[in-house]
């Protein structure tokens, strides 16, 4: 008589079945799909070293700038890539999981390259929003950031000279 029990009991509850278009509530701290904001990069590659799976990339052949590759499928979701990125550039949607394997693609962002005032070398200066994080930023630092590294060294010591000999 057991099954009889089992069979009405089983005819009249609702389904436990979850079906794949239905949304399971995420985590608090879920690593969703990685975001990547091309203001904020300035191609030092710290993301690119620190992810062991090599899911991130930077192609250096563009002559408008540096290319920011990502490739969702050989990503293990760890977040040191977001969380060593120097400039806060990568973060996590943590309101989306990621996409179906069969619908990822690479992801590539550029990053274009600035002249520098000086010299007319290529540069990638740091973004403002990193610069001003300690506090108001002088003109002169400004200056200084959308300078080269070379141009960068020749300015500090004119201003170093000038500080000595008045």
């Amino acid at each position: 008589m057991n099954i009889w029990n089992l069979i009405s009991q089983n005819t009249f509850q609702k389904p436990h079945t979850q079906y794949p278009d239905d949304l399971v509530p995420l985590p608090d701290g879920f690593r969703g799909n990685l975001l990547h904001d091309a203001a904020l990069c300035t191609a030092c590659e710290t993301c690119a070293y620190v992810c062991s799976p090599a899911a991130i990339t930077f192609d250096h052949s563009s002559p408008d700038g540096v290319n920011w590759e990502y490739q969702p499928f050989q990503c293990t979701y760890c977040g040191r890539c977001v969380e060593y990125c120097p400039t806060h550039a990568l973060s996590f949607d943590e309101s989306t999981q990621p996409e179906a394997l069969h619908d990822i693609k690479t992801i590539c962002h550029n990053i274009p390259y600035q002249i520098c005032p000086r010299c007319g070398e290529k540069v990638i200066p740091l973004p403002s929003p990193t610069l001003s994080k300690k506090g108001p930023v002088s003109p002169e630092i400004e200056q200084l950031n959308r300078l080269c590294a070379r141009c960068r060294k020749k300015a500090y010591s004119e201003l170093i000279k000038r500080g000595f000999t008045g």
